[in-house]
């Protein structure tokens, strides 16, 4: 069903709601469709980058994300906008939870985040998972009620320690594991990727609309932001900061 007929479903069927949104793609559909009564919060970092640690309300998380999400002179994300939906959220008391979440697999990653978060909440045992997918511009949802028990320890090994673990009866499989790692290592083989067979550094212009182009890497999850960082993070790496500062202009242009 379409964005518009799928929160009007949810409302139909449950009562004192709040959505949780992954990013901001979607907050002005739910803004403008939902009843005054239901709650709408959004969280646009997705945890896939940078160092996570298990105390999502403590100083040192803010500081962690805050430096994950910087790339140069560009904030990926407003995490400070993050923060304050945390805090809406812990002293939130909505009966029903929904999830609304894009369909790649670094977005499972998302979810296993606001699982862990909500199941430390008192009185939080399930939740509504909704995801979109762009190619048919369509939400898939079954509306059935999903047990987030558990989620909070998947999400400590994961995404704060990332061990391979078995999580499939979260919807994590393992090759989202692999990837989460893949990117986070010194040795990416996704950026490697990338720069082989995408980026010309004496055309960055055109590689950017390349690399931005490639649907595969949508289907895992990867934003144009992620590609941009996977690239910047490589030419630093290589100690090419003429070529991450073009690449920063280039980007943004």
């Amino acid at each position: 069903m379409d964005i518009s007929d799928a929160f009007k479903e949810c409302e139909r069927r449950f009562e004192n709601i709040c959505f949780i949104l992954e990013g901001d793609a979607f907050n002005g559909d739910v803004i403008h469709k939902k009843s005054k009564d239901t709650e709408c919060v959004c969280i646009r970092d997705r945890m896939t980058f940078g160092k996570v640690v298990p105390n999502i309300t403590s100083y040192r998380f803010i500081l962690n994300r805050i430096k994950a999400n910087r790339i140069g002179n560009i904030n990926c994300v407003n995490v400070i906008e993050d923060i304050l939906s945390i805090e809406k959220l812990t002293h939130l008391n909505a009966k029903t939870y929904i999830l609304f979440q894009w369909e790649g697999m670094l977005d499972d990653i998302w979810r296993l985040f606001v699982q862990g978060f909500l199941e430390k909440k008192k009185g939080v045992g399930q939740i509504i998972v909704l995801k979109y997918c762009p190619d048919s511009n369509t939400v898939k949802t079954d509306f059935e009620s999903i047990s987030i028990k558990g989620s909070y320890n998947a999400f400590v090994d994961i995404v704060c320690k990332h061990k391979k673990i078995s999580a499939e009866n979260y919807g994590i499989t393992p090759k989202t594991i692999d990837l989460l790692i893949d990117i986070n290592s010194r040795k990416s083989k996704i950026s490697d990727y990338i720069m082989s067979d995408f980026i010309d550094e004496n055309d960055l212009k055109n590689s950017c609309k390349k690399i931005q182009g490639v649907s595969k890497f949508y289907k895992y999850g990867l934003l144009e932001e992620d590609l941009f960082r996977l690239t910047y993070t490589a030419f630093m790496k290589d100690k090419n900061e003429k070529a991450a500062k073009k690449l920063l202009r280039e980007w943004y242009r």
